[in-house]
């Protein structure tokens, strides 16, 4: 219908080359470097690509902190604290040992009251029937 298979090889090859070809003459004007070389400025003007006035600023004050620097002299300045209301300083682990070593013994010592409760070595006595059976029951199981 529209040519035979030689021809439209032909014509793909042809079409292959025009592209190939636009492409090589494209890619070199894409790809040249765009940049002049500026004609000299005049004295006492600034260039275009010269820094910034904050820039500039930035420069002439580091210039006259160089050139007249400014000495500030030291204050101390001592105060008083009240004593009450200073934190103490962490402790260490063997002051946090001797201190635990110093809360006593957590064994229950038989003749003291514990809780409003007396201990007789065995159980917990107290003046109501069911609290002290609570507190017996309770005592057991978190040993």
């Amino acid at each position: 219908m529209h040519g035979t298979a030689p021809q439209r090889r032909a014509r793909g090859t042809t079409f292959t080359a025009t592209v190939i070809a636009l492409g090589l003459l494209i890619a070199p004007v894409s790809a040249a470097p765009r940049w002049s070389i500026e004609r000299p400025i005049e004295k006492g003007k600034h260039s275009t690509l010269s820094g910034a006035p904050l820039q500039k600023q930035a420069a002439e004050d580091k210039a006259l902190d160089e050139r007249y620097p400014v000495r500030i002299d030291r204050i101390d300045v001592e105060g008083v604290r009240d004593p009450d209301a200073r934190k103490e300083p962490p402790r260490t682990a063997e002051q946090r040992f001797a201190a635990r070593l110093n809360e006593g013994s957590p064994e229950l010592i038989a003749g003291r009251s514990y809780d409003g409760y007396y201990y007789d070595g065995t159980l917990f006595w107290g003046s109501d029937p069911l609290s002290f059976a609570w507190k017996n029951l309770s005592h057991w199981f978190t040993r």
